[in-house]
């Protein structure tokens, strides 16, 4: 079944958000084409908040990147609105954002925020917490009735707390949560082409705890190793591409990756065992 660009432009009032009409109207073929014409999911964006990440803040690099998210939420989101968690060295969730609100939402959320380190870990217990506050916290698989969640994980440096995030990750993966991870920095394809590598898959990685302003060689290698090499997990719920800043991609070859590995995701049969179709409210938490 396609998508109803028409319908979803009236109800969630998108021609007050012009930016993220355009490109819902770049991104909605391209969701067709991957088969997900007809799926819904909870639609949720974690942003990395470092210092090394001020430059893309200030820049509007970050907004552009809200702004591609929440297009991707108004079309596939239950209520069309983007779930928004800004994490450094801890993570709170910080609204759920309709389109008009999150084509303006970064300046505010990064005064509100500030900036700090760099902990993945952080950002993804606290994704757990909010979607699945009953879990328990159990390495076992969570079977719920709410869409699954497609989570849009942005970063620009590699973490300081490795073996936290490699856990969370494991965690995330007994749940009907798929993360699509961007490293802002240095271009990569999982797809096309092996990135630079640097001391091996950890060489160096607490080195530039997010002090650089570019993705260091360490972070992309440990961003490969949670994509292809990670142990332990439930099924394989974490996929990544690198670009050198938000706009080095068109937006159709964006979306393009955005898609790339998520509907596999979706047919695997134990991630269809998680899901079920009616969707209640996330918990959130003080």
């Amino acid at each position: 079944m396609p998508l109803d660009l028409d319908k979803k432009i009236d109800q969630l009032d998108l021609g007050k958000a012009p930016v993220v009409l355009n490109l819902a109207k770049k991104a909605a073929p391209l969701i067709e084409a991957a088969g997900l014409g007809n799926q819904t999911a909870r639609v949720g964006l974690v942003i990395d908040a470092s210092g090394s990440m001020e430059p893309r803040y200030l820049n509007k690099q970050v907004q552009q990147l809200m702004n591609r998210a929440a297009a991707l939420a108004a079309l596939l989101d239950d209520n069309g609105q983007l779930e928004v968690f800004p994490f450094h060295n801890s993570c709170r969730f910080y609204g759920s954002l309709p389109p008009v609100e999150a084509s303006t939402a970064v300046e505010a959320m990064i005064r509100k925020t500030g900036y700090g380190g760099t902990n993945y870990g952080a950002a993804f217990e606290a994704v757990e917490k909010f979607y699945w506050p009953n879990s328990g916290r159990q390495m076992k698989a969570v079977v719920d009735d709410q869409p699954p969640v497609y989570l849009i994980f942005v970063t620009d440096g590699a973490t300081e707390d490795q073996q936290r995030a490699m856990e969370a990750i494991r965690m995330l993966s007994f749940r009907p949560c798929f993360i699509q991870c961007i490293s802002l920095g240095q271009d990569y394809d999982s797809n096309k082409a092996a990135p630079k590598k640097s001391g091996g898959l950890f060489g160096g990685l607490f080195g530039g705890g997010g002090g650089s302003s570019s993705t260091s060689d360490s972070a992309l290698d440990f961003l490969v190793k949670l994509d292809d090499e990670l142990k332990g997990t439930h099924v394989d719920a974490f996929d990544f591409f690198g670009t050198k800043d938000a706009g080095s991609l068109p937006d159709e070859e964006f979306f393009r990756r955005m898609m790339g590995e998520f509907p596999t995701w979706l047919k695997n049969p134990k991630v269809q065992a998680m899901m079920k179709t009616q969707a209640p409210s996330a918990g959130s938490w003080g």
